[in-house]
């Protein structure tokens, strides 16, 4: 049986309909739990959270449920100490959305292995520079930061007990997955039959505990990161954050992220900056081609739950 290490990070929203996704994943896998939770809820990237702060009861609950090995709760992060970002960026805005062959010179498929042959294309653009807001960039430093933190749990539990893992996972709480087309056997409540806007009621979540759908996971091979997906939005390059998996030896590397970060997006500003669309995507994106990490599409493929899809 293989040796799973999965680390759950984030604000814990909708934890109470994804949870069962980790209780199937263990019923196959000899499976380790790592909590990296943010009970600050008042920066959100979607309406539909509440920004209510997580409450100790709850969170009783999910350390009771989860029973993890290692686990870190916070209710604060200070973006003040991030410094070194600069406070302007160099945009490439397209002239012409309708160049094709910019989708062929980044990127290609070829049995579920994303090749990005170049981080973007700054042909047919102008280019101006603008002055932004540095608390722009908040969400992102906090949301990595307790990525960060949860692979830095992880790190020194392998080290105190000298155990290996075949497969790290990383989630987050809110995620639900599934592989290949498993989603449709589910028969969710849906809005507009959308897959990406499945609702957060009591009904799915029955459905979810009583599916006997099975979760598999990649096989996890040297120097490959498995996503969700990736490939060319407009001019540049992406790869979803969302959801990672890799073996042992990339720990460290995907733990440094949230480090590197000021360096990634200082760089981007001074050569080209994704101003729409999958701009966090291109970071992530930029780190690790730059890092010289394999990239392949995951058998498992999610999204978010919003808590107030009811």
């Amino acid at each position: 049986m293989k040796k799973v290490a999965i680390i759950l990070t984030g604000q814990v929203r909708s934890w109470t309909m994804c949870k069962y996704f980790i209780y199937k994943i263990k019923k196959k896998y000899d499976v380790d739990i790592f909590l990296s939770i943010d009970k600050n809820n008042s920066i959100q990237n979607e309406y539909e959270n509440s920004k209510l702060e997580t409450q100790d009861n709850e969170i009783k609950e999910i350390l009771n449920y989860y029973n993890p090995k290692m686990y870190y709760i916070n209710n604060t992060y200070n973006f003040d100490e991030i410094s070194e970002l600069k406070v302007y960026k160099n945009i490439y805005k397209q002239i012409n959305d309708s160049n094709k062959n910019i989708k062929n010179s980044i990127y290609s498929m070829h049995d579920n292995k994303i090749i990005i042959k170049s981080l973007y294309n700054n042909s047919d653009c102008y280019k101006y520079l603008k002055n932004e807001s540095l608390y722009h960039y908040k969400k992102i430093f906090e949301q990595y930061f307790y990525v960060y933190k949860g692979y830095e749990l992880l790190e020194n539990y392998i080290n105190d007990n000298k155990v290996d893992y075949d497969i790290i996972l990383r989630l987050r709480f809110d995620q639900f997955i599934w592989n290949n087309n498993d989603i449709e056997k589910y028969n969710l409540d849906k809005i507009n039959n959308d897959k990406n806007k499945i609702l957060y009621n009591i009904t799915n979540i029955n459905k979810i505990k009583n599916s006997n759908i099975e979760i598999e996971l990649d096989e996890c091979e040297s120097n490959i990161i498995y996503v969700f997906g990736g490939g060319c939005y407009k001019n540049y390059a992406y790869l979803n954050d969302q959801f990672w998996c890799h073996n042992q030896e990339l720990i460290l590397k995907l733990k440094e992220f949230y480090l590197k970060l000021p360096y990634i997006i200082n760089n981007c500003k001074d050569t080209f900056y994704p101003d729409f669309g999958c701009w966090i995507e291109h970071f992530f994106c930029k780190y690790i081609v730059e890092n010289n990490i394999d990239i392949k599409k995951s058998c498992l493929d999610g999204v978010f739950i919003r808590q107030n899809n009811t």
